[in-house]
């Protein structure tokens, strides 16, 4: 599988990285929404993003709603993972077309159960 990880925390993507990279996977990274969106439209396709929503420049948000709006990556899997513990937020996002929510901060275990569970199978 191929995921995108998408976090201005160069600590994330670190983490991201060496989760799904450990698991035979690629792992390509992006510092905000915009970038998220370049790497989208050159690299495709990504089976799996992993998207933070507080980033300077285009948010998680936003970059999720673009997300959706294409109609090619209409099966691509999009796992929020931020800080953004509002009750609405989460509700938001979900609408929106995320596939999972998980709360910062996410340890390798937890970051790979949440997007199993996004995908519906296993990771290893």
């Amino acid at each position: 599988m191929k995921f995108l990880i998408v976090d201005d925390s160069m600590t994330a993507r670190l983490i991201g990285r060496k989760t799904f990279e450990s698991l035979g996977h690629t792992v390509l990274e992006a510092s905000d929404g915009q970038e998220a969106l370049t790497v989208l439209a050159t690299q495709s396709p990504i089976d799996v993003i992993i998207l933070d929503w507080n980033m300077p420049g285009m948010n998680g948000f936003t970059c999720l709603e673009n997300i959706r709006k294409i109609s090619a990556l209409n099966r691509t899997k999009v796992v929020m993972c931020t800080t953004e513990a509002e009750k609405m937020s989460v509700i938001k996002a979900l609408q929106a077309g995320a596939n999972g929510y998980l709360l910062k901060p996410v340890l390798p275990d937890k970051l790979k159960q949440g997007v199993e569970k996004a995908l519906g199978t296993s990771l290893s």
